[in-house]
């Protein structure tokens, strides 16, 4: 293994084997107790599910009297999925830092990064689906611009919608993960300042 990506560092960029780097990273990322089949199984499920439901329902869409509101909707995803995919790429600056983690221990930190890891693994999933779902929108916008076979905008379409149902529920998510790093940070500080009242209380007794 080692061999070969000495080989890939001969000639590919470095800013690629960092990336190639950061992905085998993420992928020792551990929830514990299960969470990567979970993990897996919240992805998929709403995915296909969305493909099943867009491929059943698009065919009036399809019709030439519709293309103009096809074009509209397209296009009102694109402009979604690209505020989506700019949103979690600021909310992933910001959710890996520990604050104050000079007075934390080293035990508390470990389970803080090991948490704030799985959470912007969480956000990278979201930011691909958006990413994706914008793509897709823009290449079934394409297609339809270009009165491709009406099966293969169906299949567009399909995985349209099992991403945009997979980045919806996903952003549903978002409210919650802010919520839990700001919990955690309040939730340290008052022990941090529990901790000091007492220590001062104690020292006033002696």
């Amino acid at each position: 293994m080692d061999m070969v990506e000495n080989g890939l560092r001969r000639w590919l960029p470095d800013d690629l084997m960092s990336g190639l780097s950061v992905l085998r990273d993420f992928a020792g990322i551990e929830a514990g107790g299960g969470g990567r089949s979970r993990a897996w199984l919240g992805a998929l499920l709403p995915l296909f599910a969305g493909a099943a439901l867009g491929y059943l329902l698009l065919p009036p869409l399809l019709a030439a009297s519709a293309k103009e509101a096809l074009f509209a909707i397209l296009a009102g995803v694109m402009a979604v999925g690209a505020l989506v995919a700019g949103f979690m790429l600021t909310m992933m600056l910001s959710s890996g830092r520990i604050e104050r983690a000079e007075s934390l221990t080293y035990e508390v930190v470990q389970a803080y990064a090991r948490r704030l890891k799985w959470l912007m693994l969480s956000q990278a999933v979201t930011l691909v689906a958006a990413m994706l779902l914008t793509l897709v929108a823009l290449v079934w916008l394409i297609g339809a611009a270009l009165d491709w076979p009406v099966e293969g905008q169906r299949v567009l379409g399909a995985l349209a919608a099992g991403l945009g149902l997979l980045s919806t529920i996903r952003c549903l998510l978002i409210p919650l993960q802010i919520f839990e790093i700001h919990q955690a940070a309040l939730d340290d500080t008052v022990s941090q300042r529990l901790q000091e009242t007492r220590e001062k209380f104690s020292r006033g007794k002696e």
